[in-house]
């Protein structure tokens, strides 16, 4: 399949796929910031939040005002993921998203 056969099957998966709540990345995310990720991506522009509903979710409220630190290493370590990737070329880009999946 050719690249941009690919990139048109990631898009109808996007459109038409339910998302899966229950993966790993999902774990450590509360009931309201799980909340607020399912308004932010409802599929359907007239039923999704609008961007002022979203600003007034109490979970981002929450996180804008609260004074927790975020782990450190943690943000460390993932901007230095996002530079690595950012750094590959296009080949290593494309095996590294084949191999994801």
């Amino acid at each position: 399949m050719t690249e941009s056969g690919d990139q048109e099957s990631i898009k109808m998966k996007i459109r038409t796929e339910p998302i899966n709540w229950d993966i790993d990345e999902f774990d450590e995310v509360s009931a309201e910031g799980k909340n607020f990720l399912r308004k932010c991506l409802i599929k359907d522009p007239k039923q999704r939040w609008s961007s002022n509903q979203m600003l007034n979710h109490p979970w981002l409220k929450d996180v804008l005002l609260s004074k927790q630190k975020i782990n450190e290493n943690s943000m460390i370590g993932a901007i230095n993921s996002i530079n690595n990737y950012m750094k590959t070329n296009h080949i290593q880009k494309s095996i590294i998203s084949i191999l994801a999946q």
